[in-house]
């Protein structure tokens, strides 16, 4: 077992260790967030977009896609053709005025139905 390192100076135990303004801000969001918060840390480069403007970038770019596959997919198999989550894209279509095909039956209740009605057709034979 090591022992804990022991520093001198404040200045050394930077060197060794880091500064927490040194925080990387796309590895640590939330502990950049609230260091920012606590005025700890200067303010991001404005070159970089915030994940809320990449969300809308990513909402405006996909938007005429899943107009399209709304008129004949359902919301799942859309989210699966797209690679985006279901949450995503329903909340595209509440927000401008679309929906998707309603999934009726899915297919184990369809299989499971013709089960039924083959084991049906041989009791009634039987």
């Amino acid at each position: 077992m090591h022992p804990s390192p022991t520093f001198r100076s404040h200045a050394e135990q930077l060197a060794a260790v880091g500064s927490a303004v040194g925080v990387d801000p796309k590895k640590f969001p939330r502990r950049y967030a609230l260091m920012r918060a606590r005025g700890k840390v200067p303010s991001p480069i404005q070159d970089e977009p915030t994940i809320a403007e990449r969300q809308r970038e990513l909402r405006e770019r996909i938007l005429p896609e899943v107009r399209e596959l709304a008129k004949t997919m359902y919301l799942a198999e859309a989210a699966r053709h797209i690679n985006v989550s279901t949450r995503i894209l329903a909340r595209l279509a509440e927000e401008h005025g679309f929906s998707f095909q309603p999934q009726h039956r899915r297919p184990q209740q369809e299989l499971g139905e013709l089960a039924r009605q083959f084991l049906d057709q041989e009791d009634g034979d039987g």
